[in-house]
């Protein structure tokens, strides 16, 4: 009888950049956006608005690796993104919702 030995699967290596981190005016929210990598390989870029680290959601996703991209709160329920114009959005949210709460997303090339 001859027995087969289970290849171990190769341990993922999932890091990520930061690019932006901006609290809003009144500190509830945070937009974070990141480049994401797997096995030191790029892969997409994505951005994610959270309340209080207790909940949101992603509102926005691109692959363009070492795109120019930022955000500035205009007030406390207005999120301005700005970013290069050859940028394809895959994912772009123009507004983020939480708890009775509205974020009124805009993007400027």
């Amino acid at each position: 009888m001859k027995f087969f030995r289970r290849e171990r699967k190769k341990e993922i290596d999932f890091s990520i950049i930061e690019l932006v981190r901006v609290n809003s005016p009144d500190s509830k929210k945070v937009l974070i956006i990141v480049e994401e990598y797997v096995d030191g390989n790029y892969k997409n870029t994505s951005g994610l608005l959270e309340w209080n680290s207790q909940g949101g959601g992603g509102i926005l996703h691109y692959v363009k690796k070492g795109s120019n991209i930022s955000a500035n709160w205009l007030d406390n329920n207005s999120l301005l993104i700005e970013h290069d114009s050859d940028i394809v959005f895959v994912q772009k949210e123009k507004e983020s919702f939480f708890r009775g709460d509205l974020v009124k997303i805009s993007y400027q090339p």
